[in-house]
């Protein structure tokens, strides 16, 4: 039996206003419910992160880290436009006094402008020249300044009138920066060449006068971003002639080539890989590391791979570092291919991590309910747990025990661990730790105990001018069994100072 589509319409619309907005954009029927969602004030409140005051208008963008709020990025290109193109309908036939003052107006003003500039006159090929534009807004990464939030763009509009400048809007840093506002024309008909994969209009955009103005602060744009996040080998080629490896956008540091590789953007990573080689070979390697240090730690494995083939040559460090990183944020694909990867020592130690992968899963892998499974896959493919680093005053075991990590702890003392360390490592700086088994006994934890008296720790052992002794307590016979298991007698211990 068929839904008539009235009906099956109608449920799309009471989905709007019930379900999570991160699972809207997740289901099928997805063009049908783009379609009712971009018109939707839910949109920008609960997928986007607006605040909306009780008369209905949106005022203000906030970013509380809601995991339930997707944010600008989460939404696909075509849902943007669509919202987008939904924003500027009421305005279509013409501007009044009343209109909003943020992204409506200041697209109508972009557009009047460039009409006038490029002698456009028909109404086709003025709709072609604002499909431009919204797709270059759209393309951005970062919510678009003044876009959903008008009062941003209130000072921007005043001033414009006056002197022609974009004045006090929100920079790429969180200050504020002062631009032409025509200089925003350029840059967004150039962001939207870089989606459409049009590296003809890009190259001439940059030969009329782009240069190295790439960027605008009103909409939070850069060309290099979009160009390297979405375009293709041709947009790149355009790009590398004209750009940096490495620029600042959001606040943060890029290179290029983490940004292709996250974006799996693999066109983009070819030709700027292959630039960079041309270019200087003795910053190749410091590039490709910090490349593929960035994929390993969020989980890109794959890339990780692609990375070290595209390297061209197998080196230990490379692959040593992106271990770590992995271990760091425990992702276990990663991890294991890695330590599969033939002719690779995971003993090795770099500058960047001088303690291991072991005091890493021991001390900084998060979560951390995975740093005995991390331990685990490390001292399965050969780590050794008793290897010493210079400077380390602790083993690995004793980290373990010092945070009552007891799960790891029986890992690294099932592989091996050394548990008869009683003096400092040569080199070493901090307080001397006590015995293992002394540390074991104040976890009260019976069978972590039990152990290592089965891997042969000293049972009497001296710590701060006091012996001690591990000495095995009789039970009573009703007693003598665990209940969950009555063929595993239950031995319990108990350690007492005999000197």
């Amino acid at each position: 039996m068929r839904v008539p589509p009235e009906i099956l319409h109608q449920i799309l619309r009471d989905m709007m206003e019930i379900l999570p907005i991160k699972d809207l954009i997740q289901a099928r029927l997805v063009n049908k419910i783009m379609a009712f969602l971009s018109t939707s004030p839910r949109l920008e409140t609960d997928g986007m992160g607006c605040d909306q005051k009780k008369y209905g208008s949106i005022t203000q963008y906030h970013n509380n880290n809601n995991p339930d709020v997707p944010g600008w990025d989460a939404f696909p290109h075509q849902l943007k436009v669509r919202f987008l193109r939904h924003k500027l309908h009421p305005h279509s036939e013409g501007w009044r006094r009343n209109d909003c003052i943020g992204f409506c107006y200041m697209f109508r003003v972009i557009l009047y402008d460039l009409k006038h500039k490029r002698g456009i006159h028909t109404p086709e090929e003025e709709e072609a020249l604002a499909e431009k534009l919204i797709h270059g807004v759209a393309a951005v990464s970062l919510r678009p300044h003044g876009a959903l939030c008008p009062e941003e763009l209130y000072a921007a509009r005043t001033m414009m009138m006056k002197c022609g400048y974009e004045c006090l809007v929100p920079g790429s840093k969180g200050g504020r920066s002062r631009q032409w506002v025509s200089q925003a024309y350029e840059v967004l008909l150039a962001c939207g060449a870089c989606h459409r994969g049009d590296a003809t209009e890009l190259e001439d955009l940059i030969r009329e006068g782009l240069g190295q103005a790439m960027y605008t602060s009103q909409w939070g744009l850069m060309v290099l971003e979009v160009g390297v996040r979405t375009g293709n080998a041709d947009i790149n080629r355009v790009l590398k002639r004209n750009s940096p490896m490495t620029f600042t956008y959001d606040g943060q540091t890029i290179d290029v080539l983490s940004l292709a590789s996250r974006y799996d953007n693999i066109e983009a990573l070819e030709v700027w890989i292959e630039h960079m080689k041309y270019r200087s070979m003795s910053n190749a390697r410091a590039r490709m590391d910090v490349a593929i240090r960035s994929m390993a730690r969020i989980g890109k494995t794959d890339m990780v791979e692609v990375l070290i083939g595209e390297y061209g040559r197998f080196e230990q460090e490379l692959v040593y570092n992106a271990l770590v990183e992995a271990v760091e944020t425990g992702h276990q694909d990663t991890v294991q291919r890695l330590l599969g990867r033939e002719d690779f020592d995971p003993n090795i130690t770099t500058a960047e991590f001088p303690k291991g992968p072991l005091f890493a899963a021991v001390c900084s892998c998060k979560p951390k309910k995975k740093r005995p499974l991390m331990a685990r896959m490390l001292l399965s493919q050969g780590v050794d747990p008793r290897k010493p680093y210079p400077g380390m005053a602790k083993t690995p075991l004793q980290r373990a025990l010092e945070k009552e990590d007891i799960e790891t702890a029986a890992v690294l003392v099932e592989y091996g661990a050394d548990l008869t360390t009683k003096s400092l490592p040569k080199g070493s700086k901090g307080k001397k730790l006590p015995p293992v088994l002394f540390m074991a006994a104040e976890l009260d934890d019976g069978a972590l105990i039990q152990l290592l008296v089965e891997k042969g720790v000293d049972r009497t052992f001296k710590w701060k001018g006091k012996v001690y002794t591990l000495r095995q307590e009789d039970l009573p016979i009703e007693s003598a069994f665990d209940e969950t298991d009555r063929k595993t007698p239950v031995v319990n211990y108990v350690l007492v100072q005999t000197g």
